[in-house]
């Protein structure tokens, strides 16, 4: 990664590292789920708790248990991101569905593909049937995983417009045939 002025100028993939969280830092993940939050708060109605953070810290904790996958995305070492995998369909339930739960990148770290290089990567760890979910209101979002998911894919997707009671938005459905 070169520094330009205030920008980020990466080589996609260089530099770029997409691990499984260890439990040490899993105050960090809580840390940068607050940054999620924050950026999540343009497209829906959370509001700041009183102490300054956003959500329900139980609930934030146990989206790093080892009911789901969690991993960090780093930047030639520093924390970039993370990403919570479930091994089931968040809308069906079924088992053998590896559900894209929660993606972030940070701000800093968008546009220079970061974004694309760690979710692929977590497509080539989990082969078969995949679900990525995107809100209504989140369109960069939806252009992010329609490029993403297209070119990884060669075009071999499928996205649906969902409004039920478990997700209003667009899903993307897809196999990673990587082994």
């Amino acid at each position: 990664m070169v520094r330009h002025g205030k920008a980020f100028l990466t080589v996609p993939g260089e530099g770029v590292t997409v691990a499984q969280a260890r439990e040490t830092e899993g105050p960090a993940l809580c840390r940068l789920m607050q940054l999620y939050y924050y950026d999540f708060s343009e497209f829906s109605e959370m509001s700041l708790n009183d102490d300054g953070t956003y959500g329900d810290p139980e609930l934030i904790e146990e989206q790093f248990t080892p009911k789901y996958t969690s991993y960090v995305i780093r930047v030639e070492g520093a924390l970039a991101g993370f990403a919570i995998v479930s091994p089931r369909s968040y809308l069906t339930r079924d088992a053998g569905v590896t559900d894209m739960m929660e993606f972030f990148v940070m701000r800093a770290y968008r546009r220079g593909r970061i974004g694309e290089f760690a979710s692929t990567f977590l497509f080539d760890v989990y082969p078969g049937p995949w679900e990525v979910r995107v809100i209504a209101e989140n369109s960069a979002a939806k252009s992010f995983w329609r490029a993403v998911i297209d070119r990884y894919t060669g075009s071999a997707f499928i996205e649906s417009q969902l409004d039920t009671d478990r997700h209003r938005g667009t899903l993307y459905t897809f196999s990673s045939n990587s082994t």
